[in-house]
């Protein structure tokens, strides 16, 4: 309380604490200002509830195409083998000879939604988080003068959503300090995780939605192999809103 008083205090007053009590030496006009400033300002803090919804959409699509074949002659024997199975094939040609062409075309759409919810006090700090723990063993080999051994150990993989918030309220507007986190794991690549995150200051009224951030981001990659082509591309998409309420 004494920093939120501070500014009621006559010149030459002096306001100080010691063990929960307030001491005060001014003149009766400014204590009775001030007494009625703390009935003011000595009151329990109001409770808020913080709902933060994240959505995160990642679509990737490849395309490739390639020829692969065999050719057996007296003096010459080439063989191309295909570099993965899956879409369309089609082979022409007899035991000794073959030609084949592959027409690969794919698309994987992965989307996640997040809701959380947390009730922190105006002026109070919060976080919540949510997620998962998957193990990885890991393998390493490793050489000294007793020859080569083998060690295997297990770490973990988090993937998980939630935020950190700090609320301030005046009136009927908000003023937080946030940072909103989700993460998901890869269904292409199990090992790895794809997510977005952000920090920022907002304002706005109490029970609206706010957003908060958006992104959108577009990667393309070519690849060419001897007698084919391949291409991939991935986009990734994500959204961030909150909407703060005053529990009653």
């Amino acid at each position: 309380m004494i920093p939120r008083l501070q500014p009621f205090l006559e010149p030459g007053g002096a306001l100080t604490g010691m063990q929960g009590n307030l001491i005060l030496r001014a003149s009766p006009a400014n204590r009775a200002q001030i007494r009625q400033a703390l009935a003011a300002l000595d009151v329990a803090p109001r409770q808020l509830l913080i709902t933060v919804r994240q959505s995160l959409d990642r679509t990737r699509a490849q395309q490739s195409f390639e020829l692969h074949g065999r050719v057996d002659t007296d003096n010459v024997d080439i063989a191309v083998p295909p570099s993965g199975r899956g879409g369309a094939q089609i082979e022409i040609g007899d035991n000794n000879s073959h030609i084949g062409a592959r027409l690969d075309d794919r698309s994987l759409d992965q989307t996640s939604r997040v809701s959380q919810q947390v009730r922190v006090a105006d002026g109070g700090r919060a976080m919540i988080r949510t997620g998962v723990e998957l193990p990885l063993t890991l393998r390493e080999t490793v050489n000294d003068r007793y020859g080569q051994s083998v060690r295997e150990s297990v770490v973990f993989y988090r993937a998980g959503s939630g935020f950190h918030v700090s609320p301030q309220l005046i009136g009927d507007r908000v003023t937080l300090d946030i940072h909103p986190v989700q993460q998901t794991l890869d269904v292409t690549a199990p090992r790895s995780v794809v997510g977005q995150q952000l920090h920022t200051t907002i304002s706005g009224r109490l029970g609206e939605w706010i957003a908060l951030g958006s992104s959108d981001t577009q990667d393309q990659q070519d690849a060419r192999r001897l007698l084919g082509t391949g291409q991939s591309n991935t986009r990734e998409s994500g959204q961030v809103w909150l909407k703060v309420d005053v529990v009653e």
